[in-house]
């Protein structure tokens, strides 16, 4: 997408024309790649308003044998996952935008979603999962448990090594003020 002045849409379209040639899908075997960057400014048609407006990448599940090692970075904008099917080894997010995820509680398994300003991060759960450590970093008034109201910062939840190694949510502060992290 770009965005430009009524008048001025064929600079919107050069814009475009640059995000698309930015576009990049690679893979080495083991790692895919996605790296969608900006457009160039071409009159009222900001570079920095300029990119990928949505993209949706489906991955393999994972398996107990192949467990998934994904690391998610968002430059601008939300991020979704839905990975409550997945086994995951790790999983890694950095957002600059809100985070919405669907997880598992993989035996062994490492999560960090991490909100660069103030965005919030909303995560569903199942309802009987452990983990051996939750870290949930933001404003004390803006953590909602939701139904798990057992947890406490810093603890386990559950029978020790019986589901994720680690549950980190991190919301840093912007402004003064963190972001909300909301557990479901």
């Amino acid at each position: 997408f770009a965005m430009a002045f009524e008048d001025e849409k064929a600079n919107a379209e050069l814009t475009i024309q640059e995000v698309t040639e930015s576009f990049q899908l690679t893979s080495d075997g083991s790692t895919i790649r996605i790296v969608c960057g900006h457009g160039k400014t071409h009159g009222s048609s900001s570079s920095g308003e300029s990119g990928c407006e949505k993209v949706d990448i489906v991955v393999p599940a994972g398996s107990e044998d192949r467990p998934l090692d994904l690391k998610v970075l968002s430059g601008n904008g939300e991020v979704t996952l839905d990975l409550g099917n997945a086994v995951l080894k790790n999983l890694g997010t950095n957002a600059h935008g809100n985070t919405d995820a669907i997880l598992p509680a993989t035996k062994g398994g490492t999560i960090s979603l991490v909100a660069e300003e103030a965005d919030d991060i909303a995560v569903t759960l199942p309802s009987d999962f452990a983990a051996d450590e939750i870290i949930l970093q933001a404003d004390e008034d803006k953590i909602s448990l939701g139904k798990f109201t057992d947890i406490q910062n810093g603890q386990c939840r559950g029978e020790p090594g019986t589901g994720l190694a680690l549950l980190k949510l991190t919301s840093k502060e912007f402004a003064g003020s963190t972001g909300k992290i909301t557990l479901r």
